[in-house]
Parts: structure tokens; sequence; C-alpha cells
């Protein structure tokens, strides 16, 4: 009877290591693209509003392939400070914004939304058509 009462403790502490191995990794990997990612130029394609959670998905050119992600570095709650909630608000549809990522993980950018790009050249050499 002791025994699986320790195996559940074992269990349960196992599960919480776990939990916070992932936490500590994703605040690393967002420290990493902060501090040594290339700045690149994405563009903002939806907006997904969940019950409990707001995904923004944007998209870039990487090695002439287009990816998107939602791992953006922009959250909504109840934390942001009234600022954050309005620059997260006035993010606008279809338009291009700066960016860090790092080519390791390509999924994972961290965007600037306080500074909206508007120069032509340099989305387009970024590989967006002005069409998209």
């Amino acid at each position: 009877m002791k025994t699986k009462l320790n195996l559940g403790k074992i269990l349960v502490l196992v599960l919480v290591l776990i939990l916070l191995a992932l936490i500590c990794r994703d605040f690393w990997l967002k420290n990493q693209v902060s501090e040594s990612g290339k700045i690149i130029v994405v563009k903002f394609i939806k907006k997904e509003e969940l019950p409990k959670t707001t995904n923004f998905y944007f998209s870039y050119y990487l090695n002439d392939s287009l990816i998107v992600t939602s791992n953006s570095g922009i959250n909504c709650s109840v934390f942001n400070s009234e600022n954050e909630t309005k620059i997260i608000a006035s993010l606008k549809l279809n338009a291009y914004y700066f960016a860090k990522h790092i080519s390791k993980y390509p999924k994972i950018i961290i965007v600037n939304p306080k500074v909206r790009i508007t120069n032509v050249d340099l989305i387009k050499k970024s590989g967006f058509s002005i069409e998209e």
C-alpha cells in the first residue's frame, strides 16, 4: 500500500518537472530569438479569437518558401497593460511588420507590433508581392 502512494508522488513530481521544463524551454527559445534573431518582414494574415485565447497568424518567406505561424510572441492577456492592449488592438490585417527569428526554429518569431512597414521596396525584397 505504501509503495503505491510513493509511486503516485513520484509520478506527480515527474509530471511537474516535465511541465516546468517545457515552460523554461519556451522562455529560453523566445529569449534566444529576441537576443540573436535576424530581423525579417512579416505579414499579419489572420486573427483567430477563441473562447480563452486569441491567435495571431503571421506569414513570411524563408529560403523562398512561405512560412505561416501563430507563435508570434503576441499574447492577449488580462496581465497586459493598457498600452499593450491598444497596440495589439491596432494590428491591421494584411499589414507588414518587423519581426525577429532564428533559422533553427522557423516557426517561432517575435513580432514588433509597434512599427508597421509601408516601404514597398522593403516588402518586395522580403519575398512578398504587393498583390498578396
